[in-house]
């Protein structure tokens, strides 16, 4: 883990017994309940509405039972059980050692791929610490411990490049105010072989849609992406082997596979 605060390339935290510690600034990031939290001084300036809806206590501990089933249902088309049955069709191996969960929420996707890949380390990552309790409270209850939850800025990365051999953005790139620099640095810290599953939106084709997310998009400072646009910034950064499925009312799913870092 680097610091958030000095950005440090040279250096990285050490642990101490409540946390860690830059050696460089000297800086020091707790640790409660289980979750790390490596988020800096101007981490929570600037947030949209919809990460800061996101921060509310309620919102986490409906999120999967009310929230995330009917936003899916919605915007997807498809149940949760169909929506897992497409992700694992596009993760077929099986040799993961580090997953990273950008914007994991409450852990959905933090849970299964925990589950998949037992002997991998998942890192959760959110800026939400409600989310975060959640979601470890949710892996508690299934028994799951090879989930690490960091509470930090997907804008602000803790982790040195090169570490990840997969890494999942599912639901969370729109809410970035700039999607692109969070590209780059999931692209930074990924493997050099790594995998990347990033869902997200797309801009609504028809015109109520069109109005419907020009109002709750604008109210909620939410991004949406044509395909023609995400898939050329990530060409550009220099994903490869991009592929897309299309999916019903404004979602996008984005596979990376093998992409390599340029050295």
């Amino acid at each position: 883990l680097k610091c958030v605060e000095c950005h440090s390339q040279k250096t990285f935290l050490r642990r101490l017994n409540a946390g860690l510690e830059c050696p460089k600034c000297g800086s020091v990031f707790q640790q409660k309940n289980g979750i790390f939290d490596l988020t800096a001084q101007h981490d929570h300036a600037g947030q949209t509405l919809a990460v800061r809806t996101m921060r509310i206590a309620f919102v986490a501990r409906a999120y999967e039972e009310v929230f995330r089933p009917t936003m899916m249902g919605l915007i997807w088309g498809k149940s949760q059980e169909e929506e897992r049955a497409l992700v694992k069709s596009k993760l077929k191996h099986s040799s993961y050692k580090y997953i990273l969960d950008l914007g994991c929420g409450t852990g959905f996707y933090s849970r299964l791929l925990a589950k998949m890949y037992p002997a991998a380390i998942i890192y959760a990552l959110d800026v939400s610490l409600p989310m975060l309790e959640e979601a470890k409270l949710q892996a508690k209850k299934e028994a799951i411990t090879n989930i690490v939850f960091i509470k930090a800025n997907g804008e602000n990365l803790p982790f040195r490049p090169r570490t990840f051999e997969l890494i999942v953005c599912a639901m969370a790139l729109h809410f970035f105010r700039n999607p692109l620099s969070v590209l780059e640095d999931m692209y930074s810290v990924g493997a050099l072989r790594s995998e990347y599953l990033i869902i997200t939106t797309k801009v609504a084709e028809g015109p109520w849609e069109q109005l419907l997310q020009i109002g709750v998009g604008g109210l909620l400072e939410l991004r949406s992406f044509s395909p023609l646009e995400l898939g050329e910034a990530m060409a550009q950064i220099g994903f490869k082997r991009i592929s897309r499925v299309d999916l019903k009312r404004g979602q996008l799913l984005f596979a990376v596979k093998h992409a390599r870092l340029k050295k």
